[in-house]
């Protein structure tokens, strides 16, 4: 796996990640313990000295226990977020696995886990708008 140094040069960076099964569907988290609650793709913030790529799969499994290999893993779009109030980079990473073998009911921050057909996102009123506009051009991709 190729490292992935950001654009921006941001020492900080959250990655996210579309993971694709079989049957068209995909995982999804909901954090009940924001103060707007809503499904949004799993992923997280940078630990130690973590790749983007290592955070991804990291933050994959802590969430929803699904597996995914650096060789099932690449990296769709890099978003530069260097004025937000904590500057940092956002790498969206898509994922691809044979099942969801090892998916759990609640994550490792008490997030709850579930599947989702790819169909049904965009019409879901409770998805993270960030998230959604970040993978948009996905769905195209894949549905």
């Amino acid at each position: 796996m190729n490292a992935i140094i950001p654009m921006n040069g941001c020492k900080d960076w959250a990655s996210i990640v579309f993971v694709l099964g079989p049957d068209g569907q995909t995982v999804l988290v909901f954090d009940q313990g924001k103060r707007n609650p809503m499904w949004k793709l799993p992923g997280g913030k940078r630990s130690g000295d973590e790749s983007p790529q290592e955070t991804a799969i990291r933050e994959l499994r802590e969430e929803t226990g699904v597996q995914v290999t650096p060789n099932n893993l690449y990296l769709h779009k890099e978003i530069d977020k260097s004025i937000h109030s904590s500057p940092h980079t956002m790498f969206v990473f898509v994922g691809t696995v044979e099942n969801f073998d090892g998916l759990l009911r609640i994550g490792d921050e008490g997030e709850y886990v579930a599947l989702f057909d790819l169909d049904k996102i965009p019409t879901m009123q409770d998805f993270f708008p960030p998230h959604f506009l970040h993978i948009k051009d996905l769905f195209e991709q894949v549905a």
